[in-house]
């Protein structure tokens, strides 16, 4: 069995802990966790993410699962506005970083009106484990700590846990071991890597 398997299998067993629903043993802190991962397993954990609902489901239908890709998230709001080809020609016309500015714009990233931060709260269920995948797929468009910081004054109780492709360490992100953050976040590593 891979690294990566066995780390997924722990993935499995804490979110499903009555521990982990229950927030207990983190005093006041947020009940935010990172389960951070070489880019390199993004096959295996795309496949694991994409079964962990009706696999938790299946386990125990009290715990809910929500899950979030960002990614698909954003190709659905540009889609049900009819932006898609739009955005095609405007990247061929000026280019990615046009691009990826006018997609900033238009779903008001890092804004107290930030559409993706916005989907994710008018969808929460109480007592769901929110799990936010798509986080690679989203560079760099969008900055993990805009999002958890967004985030943050809306999750209270609920468990979240940010799938992340790269290294979480020291409280600091570094996207697909790479790319270093240089924000400090106030989460858990979920498990130890």
């Amino acid at each position: 069995m891979s690294t990566i398997s066995k780390r997924l299998d722990k993935f499995f067993d804490i979110i499903t802990s009555a521990e982990f629903q229950d927030a207990s043993g983190l005093g006041n802190e947020l009940n935010f966790h990172v389960f951070d991962y070489p880019a390199a397993d993004e096959p295996e954990v795309a496949d694991f993410m994409f079964k962990l609902p009706k696999r938790v489901q299946k386990k125990d239908p009290s715990v809910q699962i929500q899950l979030f890709d960002l990614y698909e998230m954003m190709i659905q709001f540009f889609e049900q506005k009819n932006y898609m080809e739009k955005n095609f020609e405007l990247e061929k016309k000026y280019g990615s970083a046009n691009l990826y500015e006018k997609i900033q714009q238009v779903l008001r990233i890092a804004t107290e009106n930030d559409q993706l931060v916005q989907q994710i709260i008018q969808t929460l269920e109480p007592n769901s484990v929110i799990v936010i995948t798509g986080v690679g797929k989203m560079a760099p468009l969008l900055r993990s700590h805009t999002l958890l910081s967004s985030l943050q004054p809306y999750l209270h109780d609920e468990p979240l846990v940010l799938v992340y492709p790269g290294l979480y360490e020291n409280n600091t992100l570094k996207l697909f071991d790479c790319f270093e953050d240089n924000h400090y976040y106030r989460a858990f590593q979920l498990v130890e890597r």
